[in-house]
Protein backbone atom coordinates (compact mmCIF):
# COMPACT_ATOMS: atom_id res chain seq x y z
CA UNK A 1 0.00 0.00 0.00
CA UNK A 2 1.12 3.56 -0.84
CA UNK A 3 2.03 5.66 2.23
CA UNK A 4 -1.29 7.86 2.71
CA UNK A 5 -0.02 9.87 5.31
CA UNK A 6 3.20 11.07 3.04
CA UNK A 7 1.24 11.73 0.33
CA UNK A 8 -1.95 13.40 1.67
CA UNK A 9 0.96 16.40 3.11
CA UNK A 10 2.75 16.60 0.01
CA UNK A 11 -0.07 16.17 -2.95
CA UNK A 12 -2.25 18.61 -2.25
CA UNK A 13 -4.60 16.61 -0.38
CA UNK A 14 -3.94 18.45 3.32
CA UNK A 15 -6.81 21.36 3.86
CA UNK A 16 -5.41 24.47 2.88
CA UNK A 17 -6.42 26.09 5.88
CA UNK A 18 -4.59 23.32 7.48
CA UNK A 19 -1.30 24.08 6.03
CA UNK A 20 -1.85 28.47 6.57
CA UNK A 21 -2.56 27.04 10.32
CA UNK A 22 0.75 25.55 10.33
CA UNK A 23 2.83 28.53 8.90
CA UNK A 24 1.39 31.30 11.14
CA UNK A 25 1.73 29.03 14.16
CA UNK A 26 5.53 28.29 13.05
CA UNK A 27 6.06 32.17 12.47
CA UNK A 28 4.40 32.94 15.75
CA UNK A 29 6.54 30.92 17.80
CA UNK A 30 9.64 32.33 15.89
CA UNK A 31 8.50 35.84 16.26
CA UNK A 32 7.92 35.31 19.81
CA UNK A 33 11.33 33.51 20.33
CA UNK A 34 12.97 36.10 18.53
CA UNK A 35 11.63 39.59 20.06
CA UNK A 36 11.85 37.42 23.88
CA UNK A 37 15.72 37.63 22.74
CA UNK A 38 15.91 40.91 21.72
CA UNK A 39 14.02 42.85 24.54
CA UNK A 40 15.57 40.93 27.76
CA UNK A 41 18.40 38.24 26.32
CA UNK A 42 20.74 38.97 29.31
CA UNK A 43 18.19 37.71 31.28
CA UNK A 44 19.64 34.52 32.15
CA UNK A 45 18.79 33.47 35.70
CA UNK A 46 17.18 29.99 34.86
CA UNK A 47 18.96 28.96 32.01
CA UNK A 48 22.73 29.88 30.10
CA UNK A 49 22.43 32.19 27.23
CA UNK A 50 23.22 29.26 24.73
CA UNK A 51 20.43 27.23 26.56
CA UNK A 52 18.19 29.80 26.33
CA UNK A 53 17.90 29.85 22.86
CA UNK A 54 18.22 26.53 22.34
CA UNK A 55 14.71 26.22 24.15
CA UNK A 56 13.43 29.00 22.32
CA UNK A 57 14.10 27.58 19.03
CA UNK A 58 12.91 24.36 20.58
CA UNK A 59 9.65 25.63 21.35
CA UNK A 60 9.82 27.49 18.18
CA UNK A 61 9.46 24.27 16.04
CA UNK A 62 8.23 21.52 18.11
CA UNK A 63 4.19 22.84 17.63
CA UNK A 64 4.17 22.96 14.44
CA UNK A 65 6.40 19.55 14.22
CA UNK A 66 3.67 18.10 16.63
CA UNK A 67 0.59 18.63 14.11
CA UNK A 68 2.33 18.09 11.49
CA UNK A 69 3.36 14.97 12.31
CA UNK A 70 0.00 13.70 13.92
CA UNK A 71 -2.03 14.84 10.96
CA UNK A 72 0.25 12.45 9.21
CA UNK A 73 -0.08 9.26 11.26
CA UNK A 74 -3.92 10.00 11.58
CA UNK A 75 -4.45 10.14 7.81
CA UNK A 76 -2.23 6.90 6.99
CA UNK A 77 -4.46 5.25 9.77
CA UNK A 78 -7.44 6.58 7.81
CA UNK A 79 -6.08 4.91 4.78
CA UNK A 80 -6.31 1.70 6.34
CA UNK A 81 -9.56 1.92 7.50
CA UNK A 82 -10.86 2.76 4.00
CA UNK A 83 -8.58 -0.12 2.57
CA UNK A 84 -10.46 -2.66 4.58
CA UNK A 85 -13.99 -0.61 3.92
CA UNK A 86 -15.72 -3.96 4.62
CA UNK A 87 -14.72 -4.71 8.30
CA UNK A 88 -17.01 -3.05 10.97
CA UNK A 89 -14.74 -0.72 12.71
CA UNK A 90 -13.36 0.67 9.20
CA UNK A 91 -16.12 3.96 9.62
CA UNK A 92 -15.01 4.58 13.19
CA UNK A 93 -11.49 4.09 12.67
CA UNK A 94 -11.75 6.75 9.54
CA UNK A 95 -13.40 9.37 11.76
CA UNK A 96 -11.43 9.10 14.80
CA UNK A 97 -8.46 9.53 12.75
CA UNK A 98 -9.77 12.36 10.83
CA UNK A 99 -11.48 14.33 13.85
CA UNK A 100 -9.88 14.53 17.77
CA UNK A 101 -12.59 13.13 19.87
CA UNK A 102 -12.93 14.18 23.47
CA UNK A 103 -10.23 11.78 24.57
CA UNK A 104 -7.78 14.02 22.65
CA UNK A 105 -9.24 17.10 24.65
CA UNK A 106 -8.78 15.54 27.84
CA UNK A 107 -5.03 14.20 26.61
CA UNK A 108 -4.26 18.05 25.90
CA UNK A 109 -6.17 18.82 29.37
CA UNK A 110 -3.37 16.82 31.12
CA UNK A 111 -0.46 17.66 28.77
CA UNK A 112 -1.30 20.92 30.21
CA UNK A 113 -1.13 20.00 34.04
CA UNK A 114 2.09 17.99 33.05
CA UNK A 115 3.37 21.58 31.28
CA UNK A 116 2.34 23.53 34.42
CA UNK A 117 4.34 21.08 36.91
CA UNK A 118 7.22 21.15 34.47
CA UNK A 119 7.27 25.01 34.60
CA UNK A 120 6.13 25.86 38.25
CA UNK A 121 9.50 28.01 38.99
CA UNK A 122 8.65 30.00 36.13
CA UNK A 123 4.87 30.70 36.77
CA UNK A 124 6.08 31.61 40.45
CA UNK A 125 8.39 34.26 38.90
CA UNK A 126 5.61 35.29 36.61
CA UNK A 127 3.42 35.62 39.47
CA UNK A 128 5.98 37.74 41.66
CA UNK A 129 6.07 40.09 38.55
CA UNK A 130 9.68 39.04 38.75
CA UNK A 131 9.82 37.22 35.21
CA UNK A 132 12.18 38.46 32.41
CA UNK A 133 10.17 38.91 29.35
CA UNK A 134 12.16 36.61 27.33
CA UNK A 135 10.98 33.89 30.47
CA UNK A 136 7.37 34.57 29.34
CA UNK A 137 7.77 33.60 26.11
CA UNK A 138 9.29 30.09 27.26
CA UNK A 139 6.67 29.72 30.08
CA UNK A 140 4.14 30.53 27.15
CA UNK A 141 6.00 27.90 24.90
CA UNK A 142 6.48 25.53 27.33
CA UNK A 143 3.16 25.07 28.56
CA UNK A 144 1.65 25.17 24.53
CA UNK A 145 4.18 22.49 23.76
CA UNK A 146 2.72 20.12 26.80
CA UNK A 147 -0.60 21.20 25.87
CA UNK A 148 -0.17 19.70 22.00
CA UNK A 149 2.08 16.74 23.57
CA UNK A 150 -1.04 15.36 25.11
CA UNK A 151 -3.68 16.36 22.76
CA UNK A 152 -1.42 14.34 19.91
CA UNK A 153 -0.61 12.03 22.01
CA UNK A 154 -4.49 10.79 23.06
CA UNK A 155 -5.47 11.88 19.87
CA UNK A 156 -2.96 8.85 18.70
CA UNK A 157 -4.57 6.40 21.19
CA UNK A 158 -7.76 6.89 20.29
CA UNK A 159 -7.20 6.32 16.59
CA UNK A 160 -5.31 2.88 17.40
CA UNK A 161 -7.48 1.88 19.78
CA UNK A 162 -9.88 1.88 16.91
CA UNK A 163 -7.03 0.23 14.50
CA UNK A 164 -6.76 -2.39 17.13
CA UNK A 165 -10.48 -2.99 16.81
CA UNK A 166 -9.90 -3.43 12.97
CA UNK A 167 -7.42 -6.03 13.02
CA UNK A 168 -9.10 -7.93 15.82
CA UNK A 169 -11.87 -8.80 13.54
CA UNK A 170 -9.84 -8.51 9.89
CA UNK A 171 -10.58 -10.64 7.28
CA UNK A 172 -6.95 -11.41 5.58
CA UNK A 173 -5.42 -14.41 3.87
CA UNK A 174 -3.05 -15.01 6.35
CA UNK A 175 -0.09 -15.73 3.91
CA UNK A 176 -0.75 -12.69 1.83
CA UNK A 177 1.11 -10.70 4.47
CA UNK A 178 1.32 -7.58 1.91
CA UNK A 179 -2.44 -7.19 2.51
CA UNK A 180 -1.97 -6.24 6.05
CA UNK A 181 1.73 -4.86 6.26
CA UNK A 182 0.07 -1.03 6.45
CA UNK A 183 -0.62 -2.17 9.70
CA UNK A 184 3.36 -2.07 10.30
CA UNK A 185 4.17 0.70 8.70
CA UNK A 186 1.44 2.50 10.86
CA UNK A 187 3.27 1.14 14.29
CA UNK A 188 6.77 2.41 12.78
CA UNK A 189 5.07 6.01 11.72
CA UNK A 190 4.21 6.30 16.08
CA UNK A 191 7.48 5.83 16.86
CA UNK A 192 9.41 7.65 14.71
CA UNK A 193 6.93 10.63 15.13
CA UNK A 194 7.80 10.48 18.96
CA UNK A 195 11.24 9.75 18.04
CA UNK A 196 11.62 12.98 16.29
CA UNK A 197 10.21 15.06 19.07
CA UNK A 198 12.26 14.02 21.73
CA UNK A 199 15.58 14.44 19.52
CA UNK A 200 14.67 17.68 18.83
CA UNK A 201 14.92 17.96 23.09
CA UNK A 202 18.70 18.23 21.95
CA UNK A 203 18.14 21.63 21.31
CA UNK A 204 18.21 22.70 25.17
CA UNK A 205 21.76 21.41 24.99
CA UNK A 206 23.46 23.85 22.52
CA UNK A 207 26.25 24.84 25.58
CA UNK A 208 27.11 21.23 25.56
CA UNK A 209 25.92 20.44 28.57
CA UNK A 210 23.82 17.52 29.22
CA UNK A 211 21.05 18.55 32.01
CA UNK A 212 19.09 15.23 32.71
CA UNK A 213 16.01 17.86 34.32
CA UNK A 214 15.61 18.62 30.79
CA UNK A 215 15.03 15.52 29.24
CA UNK A 216 13.64 13.60 32.06
CA UNK A 217 10.03 14.15 31.91
CA UNK A 218 9.26 14.54 27.62
CA UNK A 219 11.84 11.19 27.82
CA UNK A 220 9.65 9.12 29.57
CA UNK A 221 6.75 10.34 28.07
CA UNK A 222 8.02 9.75 24.48
CA UNK A 223 9.23 6.82 25.89
CA UNK A 224 5.85 4.74 27.35
CA UNK A 225 4.02 6.60 24.55
CA UNK A 226 6.25 4.82 21.51
CA UNK A 227 6.09 1.41 23.03
CA UNK A 228 2.11 1.78 23.32
CA UNK A 229 1.82 3.29 20.17
CA UNK A 230 3.55 0.76 18.61
CA UNK A 231 2.19 -2.11 20.14
CA UNK A 232 -1.37 -1.30 20.07
CA UNK A 233 -1.86 -1.32 16.03
CA UNK A 234 -0.29 -5.16 16.04
CA UNK A 235 -1.59 -6.69 18.91
CA UNK A 236 -5.23 -6.55 17.26
CA UNK A 237 -4.35 -7.99 14.15
CA UNK A 238 -1.83 -10.35 15.97
CA UNK A 239 -4.12 -11.83 17.91
CA UNK A 240 -6.36 -12.42 15.09
CA UNK A 241 -3.34 -14.30 12.56
CA UNK A 242 -2.53 -16.25 15.21
CA UNK A 243 -6.61 -17.53 15.38
CA UNK A 244 -6.37 -17.64 11.52
CA UNK A 245 -3.31 -19.75 11.74
CA UNK A 246 -4.60 -21.92 13.88
CA UNK A 247 -8.15 -22.53 12.59
CA UNK A 248 -6.37 -23.41 8.77
CA UNK A 249 -4.04 -25.77 10.29
CA UNK A 250 -7.05 -27.66 12.28
CA UNK A 251 -8.82 -27.50 9.34
CA UNK A 252 -5.84 -28.85 7.05
CA UNK A 253 -5.22 -31.22 9.34
CA UNK A 254 -8.21 -33.77 7.76
CA UNK A 255 -6.76 -33.17 4.36
CA UNK A 256 -3.33 -34.44 5.14
CA UNK A 257 -3.88 -37.44 7.03
CA UNK A 258 -6.41 -38.75 4.35
CA UNK A 259 -3.28 -38.54 2.14
CA UNK A 260 -1.57 -42.45 1.31
CA UNK A 261 1.36 -42.69 2.94
CA UNK A 262 2.58 -44.04 -0.30
CA UNK A 263 1.46 -41.18 -2.41
CA UNK A 264 4.67 -39.08 -1.57
CA UNK A 265 4.30 -36.27 -3.74
CA UNK A 266 0.88 -35.21 -2.45
CA UNK A 267 1.90 -35.70 1.03
CA UNK A 268 5.07 -33.91 0.70
CA UNK A 269 3.22 -31.09 -1.05
CA UNK A 270 0.46 -30.77 1.77
CA UNK A 271 3.21 -31.35 4.28
CA UNK A 272 5.23 -28.08 2.64
CA UNK A 273 1.52 -26.05 2.54
CA UNK A 274 1.00 -26.93 5.93
CA UNK A 275 4.84 -25.87 6.97
CA UNK A 276 3.77 -23.04 5.38
CA UNK A 277 0.98 -21.92 7.13
CA UNK A 278 2.82 -22.58 10.41
CA UNK A 279 5.79 -20.32 9.94
CA UNK A 280 3.61 -17.71 8.35
CA UNK A 281 4.05 -14.19 10.35
CA UNK A 282 1.15 -13.57 12.95
CA UNK A 283 3.05 -9.42 12.94
CA UNK A 284 3.91 -7.28 9.93
CA UNK A 285 7.27 -6.03 10.99
CA UNK A 286 10.30 -7.07 8.39
CA UNK A 287 13.84 -6.18 8.75
CA UNK A 288 12.88 -2.90 7.35
CA UNK A 289 10.63 -1.97 9.69
CA UNK A 290 12.36 -3.27 12.41
CA UNK A 291 15.91 -1.19 11.41
CA UNK A 292 13.64 2.14 11.28
CA UNK A 293 12.79 1.59 14.79
CA UNK A 294 16.21 0.85 15.71
CA UNK A 295 17.20 3.72 14.23
CA UNK A 296 14.22 5.88 15.61
CA UNK A 297 15.52 4.83 19.04
CA UNK A 298 19.31 5.77 18.63
CA UNK A 299 18.21 9.38 17.56
CA UNK A 300 17.55 11.34 20.33
CA UNK A 301 21.16 10.58 22.03
CA UNK A 302 22.75 11.10 18.26
CA UNK A 303 20.74 14.51 18.18
CA UNK A 304 21.90 15.39 21.42
CA UNK A 305 25.67 14.60 20.36
CA UNK A 306 25.40 16.06 17.11
CA UNK A 307 24.12 19.36 18.91
CA UNK A 308 27.46 19.15 21.57
CA UNK A 309 29.83 18.99 18.77
CA UNK A 310 27.73 21.88 16.56
CA UNK A 311 28.41 24.08 19.96
CA UNK A 312 32.45 23.00 20.24
CA UNK A 313 32.51 23.88 16.26
CA UNK A 314 30.80 27.36 16.42
CA UNK A 315 33.53 28.06 20.00
CA UNK A 316 36.40 27.18 17.74
CA UNK A 317 35.60 30.56 15.92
Amino acid sequence: MKDEGVAWLTDGRMNRRARIALLVLTALMVTASGVGLVVDYAASEFMTDRQLVGTLVLYALLPSYLIAGGLVTNAQSAAIGRAFATNEWSRTLVAFAERPSAVALAGGIFGLILGVSQNDHLIYGFVAGELATVYVVVLVGGLLVWTLVGFMIAWRIRTCVELWRLGRGLDADLLDTESWRSFGRVATANVVFIAGAVALQALQSLDAEFRWDNYEAGSFVGLVSAAFLFWLPLDGLRRRMRELKRDRLAAFAPTIAAISPTDVVRLETALQHRDRIASAPTVPVDLTIASRIVASIVLPPLAWVAAALVENWIDRF
